[in-house]
């Protein structure tokens, strides 16, 4: 995927989970925080001060888990269909809620 993209892009790495609906939860199946504990151990990542951008509750709760303070949830892909529940998920860390990626507050990169 990474050789798709141009050689200037900004990429470092993509992850993806090849695990089904049932497995359990020592996999990258999300909620599960695994992916994200390798990939910051990989890339060296302090996870408070990273982003996880999702379009999927279950890609918050991952981000939650992982204890990352900076979740947003975009409303494309699935993220349509799972505005209201990302809304009203009780979590003590809210989302920030962005319709696209153009929308990206860019004051959490500084």
């Amino acid at each position: 995927m990474l050789s798709l993209l141009s050689s200037n892009n900004i990429i470092s790495a993509i992850y993806a989970n090849g695990y089904g609906p049932d497995a359990d939860e020592s996999t990258w199946r999300k909620p599960s925080p695994s992916m994200i504990y390798i990939a910051a151990q990989d890339l060296n990542l302090d996870l408070q001060q990273s982003i996880l951008i999702g379009d999927r509750l279950i890609d918050l709760q991952a981000g939650a888990k992982a204890n990352m303070k900076h979740l947003i949830h975009v409303k494309t892909g699935h993220g349509l269909k799972e505005r209201k529940t990302v809304e009203s998920w009780s979590n003590c860390i809210k989302p920030i809620l962005i319709d696209n990626l153009l929308q990206f507050p860019v004051e959490l990169l500084t």
